[in-house]
């Protein structure tokens, strides 16, 4: 992985860390779902990779429970 792509996914869990919503102290789990991101400029099966790679990190938070693929599949 390249060093725009460490940067935009840094930028991106910044973003979403840094949020007012997660601001608060709330002990509450959101639930989530997260869609693979769409390759633009990049390899297919990167976007995937860091799809991926956003879910754990949204996941190893603790403050979201994020929706599995299959059940967000068969959801869509």
């Amino acid at each position: 992985m390249n060093t725009l792509h460490r940067l935009s996914l840094f930028l991106l869990a910044l973003l979403l860390l840094g949020s007012p919503t997660l601001a608060n102290n709330n002990t509450s789990v959101i639930q989530i779902a997260v869609s693979d991101l769409e390759a633009r400029g990049v390899e297919t099966n990167e976007a995937l990779i860091i799809s991926d790679r956003l879910r754990q990190e949204l996941i190893q938070t603790g403050k979201f429970r994020v929706m599995e693929r299959e059940l967000m599949n068969r959801i869509l």
